[in-house]
């Protein structure tokens, strides 16, 4: 019984150090800090904001996201910016694949992707002080199409 309860003492501990480095737990560790500024566009909200969506090509990029999570850590103390740093720096999101890395000199910006049957189902964007994760399904050609506009 003992050797049970150190077995799962174990297993709890490593997972809880392991969730950091996931997206979501990410989210969770930085977004109450001081400073922090963390907004979350939930599947509900994000279905009233497709009602007011102004044009058609703004309406059909729209109606693509089911939400929208954004942490900024601009404000927040050097200490705080610099963990957050570390954590990033060597992240792989599980099930994503890298889209794009630009070296900046302030930073190394990173864009992720998960993709599945040439839709797009999450951008994972990582700045050296923001993060920002869009769900939903996204077609491919339509994002091109988008990127060569800008």
């Amino acid at each position: 019984m003992k050797r049970i309860i150190c077995i799962i003492a174990t297993l709890v501990m490593i997972m809880q150090g392991g969730m950091a480095q996931t997206v979501n737990g990410l989210f969770r560790q930085f977004k109450d800090l001081p400073e922090a500024e963390y907004k979350n566009l939930a599947p509900l909200l994000m279905g009233v904001i497709k009602t007011f969506a102004i044009d058609e090509e703004d309406d059909e990029v729209i109606k693509s996201i089911k939400s929208i999570k954004v942490l900024d850590l601009e404000e927040c103390a050097p200490e705080i910016r610099r963990e957050y740093a570390r954590k990033t720096r060597n992240l792989k999101p599980r099930g994503m694949e890298m889209l794009m890395q630009v070296k900046e000199d302030d930073g190394t910006v990173c864009i992720w992707g998960k993709i599945k049957r040439e839709k797009v189902k999450q951008v994972l964007v990582l700045t050296p002080d923001k993060m920002v994760s869009i769900k939903g399904k996204f077609d491919l050609e339509k994002i091109s199409q988008l990127l060569n506009q800008d």
